[in-house]
């Protein structure tokens, strides 16, 4: 599978060979801090997987929390394009907004909201929503973990 996502601009445009996980939503403070949104919509990759442009994606790295993830925008635009996780004892993956994508049916539906105590509007879906810190990450994992395996399979 081959898909491309870009920023709002075009210029920073990630080049994706494999299929995503997972998808989600994340309320956290910082993610409405990076993406300027209530919150993140964010499919997950992992990150052998997908190429990013050194040359046109500037990395930043919130550091006033446990999920400091490097995050990464547009240098042309300062949209963002995506972000780095790496949790001990998994494959370092990445996290890509949703609306990069020109086809949103080239990534699968969300799955979750997380951190959802810190949501600025109700989301009225039915999907799972985890609030504070511990329960948001063992939710996510949740989530993640059997896609894992589904991916492996295939």
């Amino acid at each position: 599978m081959n898909l491309q996502s870009q920023c709002q601009c075009g210029e920073a445009k990630l080049n994706i060979s494999g299929k995503a996980l997972s998808r989600g939503y994340c309320h956290c403070l910082i993610c409405q801090e990076f993406n300027q949104a209530p919150c993140a919509d964010v499919a997950i990759f992992y990150a052998d997987d997908v190429e990013i442009p050194a040359d046109k994606v500037e990395f930043v790295k919130f550091t006033d929390s446990a999920m400091a993830l490097p995050r990464g925008k547009c240098r042309a635009c300062g949209k963002p394009v995506v972000e780095k996780m790496k949790i001990p004892g998994l494959p370092a993956m990445v996290f890509v907004p949703a609306e990069t994508f020109a086809d949103a049916n080239a990534i699968p539906a969300p799955a979750l909201h997380m951190f959802y105590h810190r949501r600025v509007e109700d989301m009225p879906d039915k999907l799972p929503k985890y609030s504070g810190s511990l329960r948001s990450q063992l939710g996510f994992m949740r989530q993640l973990l059997p896609a894992m395996l589904k991916h492996r399979q295939a």
